[in-house]
């Protein structure tokens, strides 16, 4: 358990030099560790969000040949301006969390290994997908939770739901959540290292890929669905009619368990509130 801890120290400062020290200058290396994972994390997420919020936008709403009126543009303008503002309010709650995640990996409290060789490719492979099958169970019932128990909608999850039409919804969207709401939907990436053997860089790679397909989602950009993806179009039927679509990766949950909502069934919610 030891060797397994160093190990993990080090590949942990190896991914915060990477990052912070190509960033930042200073006296950062002096903070603890567990500080230092989350300067980095939020650091990271806080770049990836505007980059690549910014660039679905500039495909979303001026290369996409399906031009908005002005009063539109206008009109989302605005409420980007409220989703950034949001989103920094509620990103250092989940970045926390992740941080704990890092350190429980580091006290060896997780399944996580740091090499592939320690499990081979085809055991890799194997558990990978077992993982990515418990994130999107547990995001579909903590998305579905959040909706059906009405306290913690009222407390929690509403926030992210008084964007309720396409053009309250953008990119910029993506992470503006209250800050509880962000944290259990982190929650499933952190039960899945507990239940099986996870890569512990792949685990990081799954949590920056979230907010990027988080992102894609949010665009509203009207895209060809592949089965069984969750599309842009699927998720904006979620934000014009909340008891559908409650999924994160795919729609297979929504299909199992009832809740799936094609995105032509609320073509008439969509065109009401625009």
């Amino acid at each position: 358990m030891e060797g397994k801890t160093v190990v993990f120290n080090s590949e942990i400062d190896g991914y915060n030099e990477v990052v912070l020290g190509n960033l930042l200058h200073g006296s950062w290396r002096s903070l603890p560790r567990f500080c230092q994972s989350i300067l980095r994390n939020y650091v990271g997420f806080t770049i990836l969000y505007f980059v690549c919020s910014a660039l679905w936008s500039l495909y979303a709403y001026r290369l996409n040949p399906n031009v908005s009126s002005p009063e539109v543009s206008k009109t989302r303008k605005n409420f980007i301006v409220k989703h950034i503002w949001q989103t920094m309010k509620a990103m250092p709650g989940y970045i926390l969390l992740e941080g704990v995640s890092e350190y429980m990996v580091e006290q060896g409290w997780t399944r996580c290994y740091s090499a592939i060789e320690d499990v081979g490719w085809p055991m890799y492979f194997v558990y990978f997908i077992v993982y990515l099958v418990i994130v999107e169970l547990g995001i579909y019932w903590v998305h579905r939770a959040s909706h059906e128990v009405k306290l913690l909608y009222r407390l929690s999850h509403a926030q992210h739901h008084v964007y309720n039409s396409k053009h309250k919804v953008s990119p910029f969207a993506a992470l503006a959540v209250d800050p509880l709401d962000g944290m259990l939907h982190t929650l499933p990436f952190i039960l899945a290292t507990l239940l099986v053997p996870t890569h512990f860089l792949t685990h990081l790679l799954v949590l920056f890929c979230e907010g990027v397909w988080s992102i894609n989602i949010h665009s509203t950009i009207d895209s060809a669905e592949i089965w069984p993806l969750m599309g842009p179009s699927y998720h904006l039927v979620h934000h014009c009619r909340p008891n559908y679509n409650y999924g994160n990766y795919t729609i297979f949950m929504d299909w199992l368990f009832g809740t799936l909502r094609r995105p032509e069934s609320a073509g008439a919610k969509n065109e009401k509130n625009m």
